[in-house]
């Protein structure tokens, strides 16, 4: 198996990526009407769920990890209701 990290220097650091990692991103979203899949209602209150490539970059004394594209989103209600999207 070939290796499959990317490493290159940039003004911040060193920037490290590799197709395992990702980042998870959550939010509460209020307001508006969504509707959501399997619902026969329109709910205002959701939860985002974000699925998204990341690299590492690493300076001085610290690594910082940062999401990229999103690779699937997904947005269920309180009852269990979703949309997704990719």
């Amino acid at each position: 198996m070939e290796n499959e990290y990317k490493v290159e220097e940039t003004k911040f650091g060193t920037k490290i990526s590799h197709p395992s990692y990702g980042t998870l991103l959550f939010n509460r979203a209020y307001g508006g009407k969504t509707p959501l899949f399997g619902s026969s209602i329109e709910h205002s209150n959701t939860i985002t769920m974000e699925l998204r490539h990341a690299n590492i970059t690493r300076s001085l004394n610290e690594d910082n990890i940062f999401g990229s594209e999103p690779i699937i989103k997904v947005e269920p209600s309180y009852a269990g209701n979703y949309s997704y999207s990719c």
